[in-house]
């Protein structure tokens, strides 16, 4: 960590101080959608001094007390404000820097407000609280000198931002901003916290973002993967199977996305309809997953996404993590989250962490929210406040845990945490949280009944592996010691692990899955309605009842071995007929049974190690410009597997050729996929795809065929895995015709990556 001082600044800091706030003042500046512009975001240009902030500053730049307890400095790539702790009379006696524009208009809507912090780890627990506030018009003003906030000040967002730990490294942070029906000014107060006179704390880059529409993912649905390891469902094709989740998805978002009772511009929730329309903050990380997988050019799901993200961000509790339950007209203490100080569940928390992680390969994270860097935030957040503040080092149950005493497999997500590892930087996730949570699992296989060895109870007590005892929701006694609608989960996490990394984490990660594959196949002679509760240790049946939840998870268990074929194909069945749930169960088992099938039918990608397609707009959504057509051939905007248009190529009685080259490498392996379809061409003609490969002077060296279809087939998904030849430099990826005096085919989501 190095600050170099611009001159004639102070010089470094050698005293603490503590919460310091800084306060911006702008006016709106547009109408509903635009967002205020703020002066000087990147403290180029100098700061200056006064004691209250009013209208009267519009125009000005940033605003500080005389005794520059904030300074400009140069670090890393620019300048910054720095908070200077050289101030030991200012302990009790808070700083402030301000910044007022005005133009006399007003901003509407909701939007979103980035800035870039930069701290050290010299500190314990660094942190800057930053809130926005609007004002029509000032009572007494903001006072640099101190806490003082206007009278007239409606708070609009909050966000804490807890520092502790981190390396000296530019992160950008996000917050939500409603500014509801409009005001006249906007404050922005940071507050900050150091530890010690060498704690370093700097804000730069601060400004305001507005909603993102319509940005193309770069791993539009369907993904339709084969993954590293397991198998997926036989009896149906790959075309019927992405049909089949593209239909859940569409009756889901239907059913349970809702802005309804969100407060505020811009926010989505995932309701349970049928249990008093709440919100519970599973269903936000389950929706945030949903929709960074669903997204292509139709679907449009990153709205959906960056609201519910807005509505997570807006509910957080005193340890930075989302309060479990919200019920539909909760508005207490919002929008100031760490206010109302319920438990968290932390399994929501590191869903939404893998999904701002995806988002990030999806959208990037330049216009709009910083996902990555938003995913970092939050991956710390669970290593600090859930995983080393168990005595464990397990994946806890929530930040708020009562003791060390109760724990929830069905919440241990070994895949995402190799994700975390490798997004942070942080081995602590390999090296010490997935052992610590298949020594868990290894406990109830090694001892429950041989058969039933894959069951876990859904709490257990890491102490003595015997039933949990001080869980929130249970003011006496011990919780059930069964495997019901918790552990039921299990088979879809640690599935997931094995399907992305086999067993990289542990034997575990395929043995446990086909335990609990193999045991319920057989107690339920092949029939997925018959799966139920079960006792531990002995697997005994507790009731004849059935609902999705408790089946769907058992469908991506049984992906891990050839040997559930029929059984994964029964489960797969079950899950596409949809068969009746009782209204308390829908929202849960409506949940499970996409969480499943994506991962089922291939679209449950690890997308953090997944590259993108080489080929530029693979599903002709954005003009088809990188592609040449011939005179037969242009883009229409009907018979499309997915998105709004396809490639359309008319017979015209010789061979027609679409194609698109790109550069790659020599006696390297490729995978290309896509769909096709044909109607109506003549009974000896064909579509299909293939590769031709050249070397750097276009000298042709070969072709590799990919796939082929007949005169009259619907959508055809078709992949190869082809070896570049020697000295490959160019591959041409063509979508073709064979000789057709009439008909048509199409082609679509045409894909060319490593695989």
């Amino acid at each position: 960590m190095k600050l170099v001082p611009s001159s004639s600044l102070p010089s470094l800091f050698n005293q603490c101080a503590w919460l310091v706030p800084v306060l911006a003042i702008l006016s709106l500046t547009s109408i509903a959608q635009a967002v205020p512009s703020v002066v000087n975001p990147n403290f180029d240009s100098s700061i200056s001094n006064t004691y209250t902030v009013n209208s009267s500053h519009a125009g000005n730049g940033w605003y500080a007390p005389g005794d520059t307890s904030w300074s400009r400095y140069l670090i890393q790539d620019g300048n910054a404000a720095v908070r200077d702790p050289n101030i030991t009379a200012q302990v009790a006696n808070k700083k402030s820097l301000l910044q007022v524009i005005n133009d006399g208009q007003s901003t509407t809507g909701g939007a979103g407000f980035i800035f870039s912090v930069l701290s050290d780890d010299a500190g314990s627990a660094n942190e800057l609280v930053v809130e926005v506030y609007g004002v029509n018009s000032f009572s007494s003003g903001f006072t640099t000198g101190g806490n003082a906030v206007d009278g007239n000040a409606v708070l609009l967002g909050m966000l804490n931002t807890y520092l502790a730990g981190q390396e000296f490294t530019r992160t950008r942070y996000y917050m939500p901003v409603d500014f509801e029906s409009g005001y006249n000014y906007i404050v922005l107060k940071f507050t900050a916290k150091l530890t010690n006179t060498s704690s370093v704390l700097a804000v730069d880059s601060v400004s305001f973002v507005t909603p993102t529409n319509g940005t193309l993912p770069t791993f539009p649905f369907p993904q339709a993967v084969e993954y590293p390891y397991g198998f997926k469902p036989s009896n149906y094709n790959q075309v019927s199977q992405n049909k089949h989740v593209q239909d859940t998805w569409e009756n889901f978002q239907d059913t349970y996305f809702t802005q309804t009772d969100t407060v505020y511009d811009g926010e989505w929730r995932v309701s349970r309809v049928n249990q008093g329309d709440d919100t519970v903050s599973e269903g936000i990380g389950y929706g945030m997953l949903f929709c960074v997988l669903m997204d292509n050019a139709e679907n449009n799901t990153r709205p959906l996404f960056d609201g519910l993200y807005n509505y997570y961000l807006r509910r957080l509790n005193s340890n930075g993590l989302m309060n479990w339950q919200y019920a539909r007209d909760e508005y207490d203490n919002l929008p100031a989250p760490y206010t109302t100080d319920k438990a968290d569940a932390a399994d929501a928390d590191e869903d939404v962490a893998l999904a701002l992680v995806f988002a990030h390969l999806q959208w990037g994270s330049d216009d709009g929210i910083p996902y990555l860097d938003q995913a970092r935030i939050l991956i710390n957040r669970l290593e600090d406040k859930v995983c080393k503040a168990n005595s464990y080092n397990l994946f806890q149950s929530g930040s708020k845990a009562t003791g060390d005493y109760w724990q929830n497999i069905s919440y241990y997500a070994p895949a995402w945490y190799r994700v975390f590892a490798s997004v942070t930087g942080s081995t602590y996730w390999t090296s010490t949280v997935i052992p610590s949570c298949y020594t868990e699992i290894e406990y109830f296989y090694d001892n429950n009944d041989y058969d039933a060895r894959g069951l876990v109870p859904d709490w257990h007590d890491p102490r003595d592996y015997g039933p949990a005892t001080s869980h929130p929701n249970y003011s006496t006694g011990k919780i059930a010691y069964e495997h019901k609608y918790d552990a039921c989960r299990v088979g879809w996490r640690i599935g997931t692990d094995y399907l992305w990394y086999g067993t990289t984490s542990d034997a575990l990660a395929y043995d446990s899955p086909y335990a609990i594959a193999e045991y319920l196949e057989d107690i339920t002679s092949n029939d997925p309605t018959d799966i139920t509760t079960y006792s531990i240790p002995a697997g005994t049946k507790l009731t004849n009842y059935n609902v999705t939840s408790l089946t769907a998870p058992v469908g991506v268990a049984a992906m891990v071995s050839s040997n559930f074929t029929s059984w994964r194909n029964q489960i797969y069945t079950a899950l596409v007929t949809e068969y009746q749930q009782p209204d308390y169960d829908a929202y849960f088992a409506r949940c499970l049974q996409l969480l499943s099938m994506l991962t089922m039918t291939g679209n449950f990608p690890n997308l953090w190690e997944r590259e993108p397609s080489l080929i530029d707009d693979g599903g002709f959504e954005e003009g088809g410009t990188a592609w040449s057509f011939p005179a037969n051939a242009y883009i229409a905007s009907y018979n499309m597997n997915s998105g709004n248009y396809s490639a359309r190529m008319n017979g015209n009685g010789a061979w027609s050729t679409i194609g698109q080259s790109v550069a790659v490498s020599a006696n390297t392996e490729y995978e290309c996929t896509g769909y096709l379809r044909t109607l109506g061409l003549d009974a000896s003609a064909s579509a299909k795809i293939r590769i031709r490969w050249y070397n750097s002077s276009w000298g042709l060296l070969g072709t590799s065929p990919v796939g082929e279809i007949g005169p009259n087939d619907f959508y055809t998904y078709k992949k190869a895995l082809v070896t570049s030849p020697t000295n490959a430099a160019i591959a041409r990826v063509e979508l073709v015709i064979t000789a057709s005096t009439s008909g048509t085919a199409y082609f679509d989501d045409i894909r060319l990556r490593h695989p």
